[in-house]
């Protein structure tokens, strides 16, 4: 050491290299220690935070060894298979995942390892199945390859599934198939059928009078109702066989391959005998209900699922018209073709748009006479389709449904006119057809009332007339709605008398108050004593009834001059006037001069 100047040592640059540079050295190592506690408490930390967020999901998470040994697993996964830690690590991979040597084979087709979740089956300690989810993934964590199973109990997933899928293809309330899955099994059906080479049939079933059901009892008991028939449509049928709720009180059956026409027949009878039987709704109340069954076969009427169901719908709403109830498909009932698809379309756009028109035939009051009446005739011209015949477009909105629209329409036109007449001085009452179906129609009086209501027109100022075959369909039915119509004051009269199948006891019963004789037997009257004789007895029938008559197809003065010394009522043909638009009955009514009677 060397003394200075001011008596202090000084030291050599080699010595202060020495002795700082082994403190920095010192000082270097401890700080690197501390870094290194530092990163090993941070990962200690990490790892715990890792453990318990593991630990906490609620799916099951595995670490598997390279001998796909259990070396971790979290209590989820652990409660999902049913063993403890202890006995879960003696056990093999395919034990409890059948499909795992299919999952981790890199040449197999199922190979999963890396590809995200795939359903399998799990088999627990106990041995049971537990449907699942497992993704199975290789990591490097601490230098280490890791294998991680996940695994997720699907259960309650599956469950929640086929509930939905279940609605998806059922109806809610009677839990039978609907039309959807009906649809499915059809095309199956037909499918197998073919491969047989064997018959197979299709019902479509309609009830009767559950709409008087539903809007005299409510709905509640129509829905109760419903129930106990979807139960009995139910016990007749085979296992194999399907029967469906379509909607409403309509529904199917389809009963596959190696079902002839003949057994078809046997089933659709004993179906609708086992809904005729009184539904008993609670201790003092049973309601009644009919059906209508329209049957159609494969491969005789169609091979197509689709048109097999348009001719058992077909033969159904012939069932519902006629009086058989168990109706075949017959072609030549059939009106789906490319014509009446067309005039589906058009008549619906007419009714909407007002396009159905009426013109008026008059009457002649042979006490009066006068013209004191007229009869609306409806009348479409269509801009494709052109004239369209009464006959055609009638009958197609009754097979179709629409004739409900259509009668509305056409009795708010003959209302209106009532009312446009009576402005201009003319008092005449007009008189206006009522489709068979109307008849079946609870809803109508009350239309008609509320139509006549809104026009300003007194319900007497309208005529209804009804057929005899419509009632005869239905007398107790028909008698119920006429009876209302009846009590709104509006008259009533049944056309084409002579040519249906109404009895005497059946007119005794309705309030009808006019007849209409046919004109078939008015116009050989004069030179034809059987035919005279029939418009005699009718006139006498009628008076002995209070009832008055009208006779339809006079075409001759002679024919009227006859009809007044029978003491008829009312006349119309062409003699008097042909049907006349609104504005030309006006302008021939001014010039109009009935025939004197004779002296």
């Amino acid at each position: 050491m060397v003394t200075g100047l001011l008596g202090r040592s000084r030291t050599t640059p080699r010595s202060l290299l020495d002795r700082y540079g082994t403190e920095m050295a010192e000082a270097l190592t401890e700080r690197e220690a501390g870094l290194s506690g530092m990163r090993e408490r941070k990962a200690r930390r990490l790892d715990a935070l890792m453990r318990r967020i593991v630990e906490s999901n609620l799916d099951g998470i595995l670490t598997l060894s390279v001998d796909n040994r259990v070396t971790m697993a979290n209590q989820a996964a652990l409660t999902m298979l049913g063993y403890s830690m202890d006995n879960l690590k003696s056990v093999s991979a395919v034990e409890y995942l059948p499909a795992f040597r299919a999952f981790t084979d890199p040449n197999g087709a199922d190979y999963a390892v890396g590809c995200g979740y795939r359903e399998t089956i799990l088999v627990n300690s106990h041995g049971d199945a537990v449907p699942a989810e497992v993704c199975i993934s290789d990591l490097l964590i601490h230098r280490q390859n890791i294998r991680v199973v996940i695994l997720r109990d699907i259960t309650e997933a599956k469950a929640q599934r086929r509930a939905l899928e279940h609605q998806a293809l059922h109806d809610a309330l009677t839990g039978l198939p609907n039309r959807t899955l009906l649809n499915d099994r059809l095309s199956h059906a037909i499918k197998t059928a073919q491969r047989a080479g064997e018959p197979m049939a299709l019902l479509l079933i309609d009830l009767d009078d559950f709409k008087e059901v539903n809007d005299t009892l409510g709905h509640h008991v129509g829905d109760m109702l419903l129930t106990q028939v979807a139960e009995r449509l139910k016990k007749p049928l085979r296992d194999s066989d399907t029967v469906a709720r379509l909607g409403g009180d309509e529904f199917a059956v389809l009963l596959p391959a190696a079902t002839d026409q003949e057994r078809a027949f046997e089933i659709a009878h004993r179906l609708r005998d086992a809904i005729l039987e009184p539904v008993k709704l609670n201790e003092d109340l049973s309601a009644f209900v009919g059906a209508s069954i329209g049957l159609a076969m494969y491969p005789h009427h169609s091979e197509d699922s689709i048109r097999l169901m348009q001719c058992a719908d077909v033969a159904m709403y012939c069932a519902k018209d006629g009086p058989d109830k168990v109706v075949l498909y017959d072609t030549e009932k059939d009106s789906n073709n490319l014509r009446s698809l067309a005039l589906s379309s058009a008549l619906r756009k007419a009714i909407d748009e007002d396009a159905v028109s009426l013109v008026f035939q008059p009457k002649l009051c042979l006490k009066q006479n006068a013209i004191t009446s007229v009869e609306a005739l409806a009348r479409w011209e269509d801009p494709e389709l052109g004239v369209v015949q009464p006959d055609e477009f009638i009958a197609h909105a009754e097979r179709t449904g629409q004739i409900r629209d259509l009668t509305q329409l056409l009795v708010k036109k003959a209302a209106q006119q009532i009312a446009m007449w009576r402005q201009d001085g003319i008092q005449c009452r007009v008189a206006i057809n009522l489709s068979p179906r109307s008849l079946h129609d609870t809803d109508l009086p009350d239309k008609i009332a509320s139509i006549l209501e809104e026009a300003g027109v007194e319900p007497g100022q309208l005529i209804i007339e009804i057929t005899e075959t419509a009632i005869a369909i239905d007398p107790a039915k028909a008698k119920s709605i006429l009876a209302r119509l009846s009590d709104l004051g509006i008259t009533l009269s049944i056309d084409d008398f002579g040519t249906g199948y109404s009895s005497l006891s059946i007119l005794q019963q309705l309030p009808v108050h006019e007849l209409k004789i046919d004109r078939s037997f008015i116009q050989h009257m004069l030179d034809k004593p059987s035919d005279d004789i029939i418009v005699k007895s009718t006139i006498a029938l009628a008076k002995n009834l209070n009832m008055t008559v009208v006779a339809e197809g006079a075409e001759t003065t002679g024919h009227i001059e006859r009809l007044r010394q029978l003491s008829c009522d009312y006349v119309q043909g062409y003699a008097i006037a042909q049907p006349l638009d609104a504005d030309r009955f006006c302008d021939w009514l001014e010039s109009y001069v009935p025939p004197a009677p004779a002296a």
